[in-house]
């Protein structure tokens, strides 16, 4: 099993972001530099001058102040401490808007699903988190405390990042897949910031109603889940879209590309690298189709008798072996199964993290109460079965 940082920043937003950097230093310098060569290799530009161009030109940075502006808070803890400037500490936040407002279309990226509750079994929401092959080895999680006015919560991430995923004290959990071919708004709020303003709420409801409220800067699926219900919705710089599958608001799942929502996008310049081509377009909406397709095969019939071994197996599925749902560096393609996450969303919720690919590591358990209080590489105990291997 890999050893992976789980690290306690306690106290206000501000606080708690100088925490993740002081205890993550080495590894947010490690984000920031893999992302400068990326950003050099793509648009020979040094990343003081992409950040200062990307930060400036649109209007993030104000959306966030307007609606989550304890995140930016948080966001400038980071900096001050890794002593690196704001703007490439909020850069490395917008990652998702770096795709689709500066690479174009990105169709293969994260598998998600859902369950809701029914007699004797909790909510489940769960997804695989897949990442360009440059963030391996920085899986992180941190639980986060201590503030009065916002929910305890514990996210997965990397370091420097505000949160890819997660669930908070009121058992209110989300993960989220790129809808690249959906409207963006150069005005938006970014999805880390929007995720995070998910997990401030106290319920599922409040939580979508967070999400119609505000403009998104990117496409994105977000499904929500708390002990009572799950609910997916697709998000676009116009409009905000449930959905349900033909079967049933019970058991629901998504890929990267939109089901319900027709805000499609259109009219921006293409700004993408000269290296993106047809043929790669083509071949990523082959994969987020063909991994919808195993994640619904999956999720039905007998399978779901035992709800927790069929999350695990659809998370671990590889029916196609050229677009997987479980996606290993060596497959080639540039993005990896960053780490595969299954939220049991209950009084008592709880998660289940494989840092790196499920099928070749290991469930562990995690809980959003540390022992002793104390920052950890180690799981909290559970009296839940885990993810068996």
């Amino acid at each position: 099993m890999r050893v992976v940082p789980l690290v306690e920043v306690v106290g206000s937003p501000y606080e708690q972001g100088r925490a993740h950097g002081e205890m993550l230093c080495d590894g947010v310098h490690r984000v920031l530099d893999r992302l400068a060569c990326d950003v050099q290799t793509q648009y020979d530009l040094t990343f003081d001058a992409f950040s200062h161009r990307f930060t400036s030109e649109f209007g993030f940075r104000e959306s966030a102040e307007r609606w989550v502006p304890f995140v930016l808070d948080e966001v400038r803890g980071i900096a001050d401490a890794v002593k690196r400037p704001f703007e490439h500490v909020l850069c490395l936040n917008l990652m998702d808007e770096y795709w689709v407002h500066r690479l174009g279309p990105v169709h293969q990226s994260c598998s998600s699903l859902g369950l809701a509750p029914r007699p004797g079994e909790p909510t489940w929401i769960a997804q695989n988190m897949d990442l360009p092959t440059l963030y391996d080895g920085l899986q992180t999680l941190v639980r986060s405390t201590g503030d009065p006015d916002r929910p305890d919560r514990l996210v997965l991430t990397f370091p420097g990042y505000v949160g890819l995923t997660g669930y908070n004290e009121a058992g209110v959990g989300v993960c989220c897949n790129t809808l690249s071919q959906l409207a963006r708004s150069r005005h938006g709020l970014p999805v880390s910031f929007v995720v995070r303003g998910i997990l401030n709420q106290r319920n599922a409801s409040d939580a979508v109603a967070f999400a119609q409220s505000v403009p998104h800067a990117a496409g994105q699926n977000y499904l929500i889940g708390d002990p009572t219900t799950v609910i997916d919705i697709e998000c676009s710089a116009n409009s905000v879209v449930r959905f349900v599958p033909d079967s049933g608001p019970e058991i629901v799942w998504h890929t990267n590309h939109p089901l319900v929502n027709d805000d499609l996008h259109i009219g921006e310049p293409d700004r993408r690298p000269k290296r993106a081509t047809v043929t790669t377009a083509i071949d990523a909406e082959a994969n987020t189709r063909r991994r919808l397709e195993s994640l619904v095969a999956r999720l039905q019939g007998p399978a779901l008798q035992q709800p927790i071994e069929a999350v695990a197996a659809a998370l671990r599925a590889r029916d196609s072996i050229e677009h997987p749902v479980c996606r290993h560096p060596e497959d080639g393609r540039g993005f990896f199964t960053f780490a595969a996450i299954a939220m049991r969303l209950s009084d008592h919720a709880e998660a289940q993290v494989s840092f790196g690919p499920p099928d070749l590591n290991d469930f562990a358990t995690y809980r959003l109460r540390a022992q002793s209080g104390t920052a950890s590489s180690r799981p909290r105990p559970s009296d839940r079965p885990e993810i068996s291997s």
